[in-house]
């Protein structure tokens, strides 16, 4: 039951269950080593210390951010050059083959690749 653990015993069981332990460990000691000599309850330094977690936890998804931003620009630059691409292939088509410009129906064109 939550409500009878002390705070010591609840930031150890939050400590375990996460991966940045380590980062939870320092900011616990840290915060408890100032804050021993004014005197701060449990609650509030646990309180202190998931928000820490939190903060850190936002600044863990910023290079993702940044990669995928920078990933969207790359493709759209990408995708933005295929008007050049478009330019220079139809460029490269006049010059291997003709193109029927007498042909006004099917039954014309038909002809055309067939003849």
């Amino acid at each position: 039951d939550v409500s009878a653990m002390t705070g010591e015993e609840l930031v150890s069981k939050a400590m375990s269950k996460e991966r940045n332990a380590s980062n939870l460990k320092k900011t616990v000691h840290t915060l408890s080593k100032d804050l021993r000599k004014t005197g701060v309850s449990r609650r509030a330094l646990l309180r202190a210390v998931m928000e820490d977690e939190r903060q850190f936890r936002t600044c863990l998804t910023l290079p993702m951010t940044l990669f995928f931003s920078c990933l969207f620009i790359a493709f759209f630059q990408m995708h933005y050059t295929t008007n050049k691409i478009f330019l220079q292939e139809a460029a490269l088509r006049d010059k291997i083959t003709q193109a029927p410009f007498n042909a006004e129906t099917q039954s014309d064109v038909y002809d055309w690749l067939t003849g």
